[in-house]
């Protein structure tokens, strides 16, 4: 094939460490917090105050039969004639001007003006890729798919039950995400899964299929077919959604919504554009904060994940320590004084804790449970404490103790995976917590 083979004489370990790739990663592996928090909120707005606009403006752009032309004046000219007789007084109070920005001397994003305009919502071709990228944010965000599984959406069969949630009457309704798994069964025959999802969600995918139907409506589209799909700028017909047009929709929902702005090792200033496994990483991260290792089987069903361990790993690795650490401590603290018994050893933590404070258990209260439970006991003298009662809700003592010991890593809180048989023909691999202690 061409390979000269005595190259390979000349490879050493001392070279070949000399030559490898030691650069940080171009893309963050998780999202600073403040990134999803904002351009969700946006793309929240954007369902309830821009997508039937946007949507409706696109869908009679669409319908016109346009004659093909080789010149882009022309065929712009053709298009803003067609744009100026659709436009309404609510698109237009929308911001929208004309048909793209993105013509003329405004090619692409050199331009500052270009940014301007967009986030004026001045074309409305960059109005529709801003609202689908925002609908992407919500939709990957918040139900933490792959980038792959939202590809893969059906129109008319992802929405369980396919039902208007817009509806006063389905305002109750608990609407399901249906989609082929990404990683179970084989490519040409996914396992079909559904998790269930927020109203908010069941209504940006309501709003998507409505969009959908009416290209099928328009012949435009196939029935059946994928929920998300692409539309030329230049010649106005749909083709199939790649991961490049993916990633292109949630950049502009980027420049849209200014996220934020990152100083590179270089001290160069980036603006941080989202990708879809970021968005999956940070829920589950965030689920993980707030819910704890009691939360891990209900995360590791919500993200389709087979292996516990794989998803310990991907909740914990990219954590700050000071973060995992709160969710040790309020886990350990909890199991304390709720008498719980789901973690190892929690006895001798609590029998430590007993001699320290010179006690025979371990309770905990808060200042006003403490007046009215010993309140009465107290102002008449049939109960006396070495410590003033108002002081005990401040001190926090168990919960800074254990802070303490897991700081100074004398008390270890590690999950231990544990294999066993679900049935006779699997095999699954289940975890129990264990406090492992070197304070003794």
């Amino acid at each position: 094939v061409g390979f000269d083979v005595h190259i390979i004489t000349s490879l050493e370990v001392a070279n070949l460490i000399e030559d490898s790739d030691t650069g940080a990663d171009g893309r963050f592996l998780s999202l600073p917090a403040e990134v999803p928090f904002k351009v969700i909120r946006i793309a929240a707005e954007a369902l309830f105050e821009r997508v039937d606009l946007v949507f409706d403006a696109m869908t009679k752009m669409c319908s016109e039969i346009y004659t093909r032309s080789k010149s882009n004046k022309r065929r712009l000219a053709q298009y803003n004639n067609v744009f100026t007789n659709l436009v309404t007084p609510e698109l237009s109070l929308l911001g929208v001007k004309c048909w793209s920005i993105s013509y003329g001397k405004l090619v692409g994003r050199e331009s500052d003006f270009y940014y301007e305009k967009l986030r004026g919502f001045e074309g409305l071709y960059e109005a529709y890729e801003t609202v689908y990228g925002l609908m992407l944010v919500l939709i990957g965000g918040l139900t933490a798919r792959r980038q792959d599984e939202v590809k893969k959406l059906k129109s008319g069969h992802c929405l369980l039950p396919n039902t208007n949630p817009w509806l006063e009457e389905n305002a109750l309704t608990l609407y399901s995400l249906r989609f082929p798994g990404g990683k179970t069964g084989h490519a040409e025959d996914r396992q079909i899964l559904s998790i269930p999802i927020t109203s908010l969600i069941a209504k940006a995918i309501w709003k998507l299929q409505e969009f959908n139907d009416k290209f099928v409506e328009l012949k435009l589209l196939k029935p059946g077919g994928p929920l998300f799909f692409s539309i030329a700028r230049r010649s106005l017909e749909t083709y199939k959604f790649t991961v490049k047009d993916y990633n292109h929709y949630l950049d502009v929902a980027c420049d849209y919504s200014e996220s934020a702005i990152i100083k590179l090792e270089d001290g160069i200033e980036r603006r941080f554009y989202i990708r879809q496994h970021q968005l999956r990483r940070f829920l589950a991260m965030a689920f993980f904060w707030s819910a704890g290792f009691d939360g891990l089987e209900i995360l590791r069903y919500f993200l389709g994940h087979a292996d516990v361990r794989h998803l310990y790993r991907y909740v914990t690795e990219c954590l700050s320590g000071e973060v995992l650490r709160t969710v040790k401590v309020d886990k350990i603290v909890d199991s304390i004084i709720n008498g719980k018994d789901d973690l190892v050893n929690i006895e001798i933590v609590k029998s430590y804790l007993s001699q320290k404070f010179g006690c025979a258990d371990v309770i905990a209260m808060s200042e006003n449970s403490m007046v009215e439970e010993y309140g009465y006991l107290l102002d008449n003298g049939l109960v006396t404490t070495n410590v003033p009662i108002t002081t005990v809700g401040e001190k926090r003592r168990i919960h800074d103790e254990i802070t303490a010991l897991v700081t100074s890593h004398k008390l270890k809180l590690e999950p231990e995976f544990l294999s066993y048989d679900a049935d006779e023909e699997s095999n699954r691999l289940g975890f129990r917590l264990v406090l492992k202690l070197e304070f003794l």
